[in-house]
C-alpha cells in the first residue's frame, strides 16, 4: 500500500475529513509536508477536495464524491490534472494555473475538471469567496469573442451575493486582452471584476489588477 493509499483509507474511514496534521497522525504518513503534496497531487487529480474547514480555520481533505478508482501515478482524464504540451492552451490548463496562483497565496481551492458542472474554480480565504469562470483558446478571434461574451454570461447569472468576488481567466491573447479592456471601468469595480491571464510559454497566471 502506498502512501497516497494510505491516506484515501484514512479519510473514507473519517468522512467529516481531516486536516494535515490529523491525517498524518491517524495514517501513519510522515512528515506532515508529505502528507500535504499528496492531498494537493490527489485534489489536482479530482480524487479529494480540500477546503477551509469554518471552525478550526485550517484546510480540511475529503474524498472526492466522485472519485476516480485509478491508481494515484496513472494518467489522468479530463477530470484529473489537465495534460500538458498541447499547442492551444485548453480551459483546464487555464484552471490549473489560477489555481496553482490562489493557493501560493493562501487561498482554498476547488476546481471543476473537464465537463464538470458549476463554477470553474471557487476560492476561499478569510472569510472571502471567489468565483472565476475559466476559458480556454480558440483558433480564431470571432471564437475567442464568443468564448469570451458566453463565459461573461455565465459568471453574471452566478452573481447571487454582494459578498462574493467574481474573475474570468483567460490565456494571455490580445483578443481576450482587448475585450476586457473594453469593459466599461464603472462595470468591473461595481461587479468586483478581476480578470486573470495566464501566460502561453510560462503556464503561469497572473491578475491584470488587485482589488485588495
Amino acid at each position: 500500500m502506498t502512501n497516497a493509499d494510505r491516506i484515501l483509507d484514512t479519510l473514507k474511514r473519517h468522512p467529516e475529513g481531516l486536516d494535515d496534521d490529523e491525517l498524518s497522525q491517524l495514517s501513519g504518513v510522515t512528515p506532515r509536508q508529505t502528507v500535504n503534496q499528496i492531498c494537493r497531487r490527489l485534489a489536482a487529480r479530482g480524487m479529494l477536495s480540500r477546503a477551509r474547514h469554518p471552525v478550526k480555520a485550517k484546510i480540511v481533505n475529503r474524498v472526492a464524491e466522485r472519485s476516480a478508482p485509478s491508481a494515484p501515478d496513472a494518467p489522468v482524464s479530463s477530470k484529473g490534472q489537465p495534460p500538458k504540451g498541447s499547442a492551444a492552451m485548453s480551459k483546464d490548463e487555464v484552471k490549473r494555473a489560477v489555481r496553482d496562483y490562489l493557493e501560493a497565496r493562501g487561498w482554498a481551492v476547488q476546481v471543476a475538471w473537464g465537463r464538470t458542472p458549476g463554477v470553474d474554480v471557487q476560492a476561499t480565504r478569510a472569510g472571502r469567496t471567489l468565483l472565476i469562470e475559466a476559458v480556454g483558446d480558440a483558433a480564431t478571434d470571432p471564437h475567442r469573442t464568443n468564448n469570451f461574451l458566453r463565459a461573461l454570461a455565465e459568471l453574471l447569472q452566478r452573481m447571487d451575493a454582494g459578498d462574493k468576488h467574481y474573475s474570468l481567466a483567460f490565456p494571455e491573447q490580445r483578443t481576450y486582452v482587448r475585450l476586457t479592456r473594453a469593459l466599461p471601468t464603472w462595470v468591473k469595480r461595481r461587479l468586483r471584476l478581476q480578470f486573470f491571464f495566464v501566460s502561453s510559454d510560462s503556464k503561469q497566471a497572473s491578475l491584470s489588477h488587485e482589488t485588495d
